[in-house]
């Protein structure tokens, strides 16, 4: 049997997580374009690449012995250089242009992943870049950092209740909605 289209993708990419598509195909320019084909159809719905993955990382869950310790934060993608990519909105200034994502990774104690378990992706609005006096005055869920709280509250729903689950975040999850 064959496998899927996605996966031949994903195991040609991870070969080379540092290199561009071109060089994670190495020189196999049918695969290459097939690649692109396949992320520019209309058909293929990303949201629906994502869920398979997850069960597969809740039953990697629970056969783990122990803690699991589920890692996230924030990765911004700049694509400020590439005109013609639509949809995204300012990251870091206001001219710089691209995606926010935000995943939560499971893993052992002993730091053996075990897949991603959450993934928020998103950007800013460009109209409301810059007003951080009106910014205060949001609720939480109307805030950028709402995905933290999301982002835990998906983990604790997900993962199996019989998994002890110890979240891990850096200081931008330092949010008093999150302690609570």
């Amino acid at each position: 049997m064959r496998p899927k289209k996605e996966m031949q993708i994903v195991n040609a990419l991870s070969q080379h997580p540092e290199g561009s598509w071109p060089d994670a195909f190495q020189g196999d320019a049918a695969g290459l374009k097939a690649s692109y084909r396949f992320f520019d159809n209309d058909r293929v719905d990303p949201a629906a690449l994502l869920p398979p993955h997850q069960e597969a990382t809740r039953d990697r869950c629970l056969q783990a012995a122990g803690m699991i310790l589920v890692a996230q934060d924030t990765t911004y993608f700049h694509f400020t250089g590439h005109p013609s990519v639509e949809d995204l909105g300012p990251i870091e200034k206001k001219d710089t242009q691209g995606l926010i994502v935000h995943s939560a990774l499971a893993m052992t104690s002993e730091g053996v992943p075990l897949g991603i378990v959450a993934q928020k992706i998103g950007t800013r609005d460009p109209a409301d870049y810059g007003k951080a006096a009106r910014h205060k005055q949001l609720p939480i869920e109307e805030k950028a950092r709402y995905r933290w709280l999301e982002t835990i509250e998906a983990v604790h729903a997900y993962c199996p209740p019989d998994v002890p689950v110890l979240p891990i975040a850096d200081r931008e999850a330092d949010i008093y909605d999150l302690f609570v």
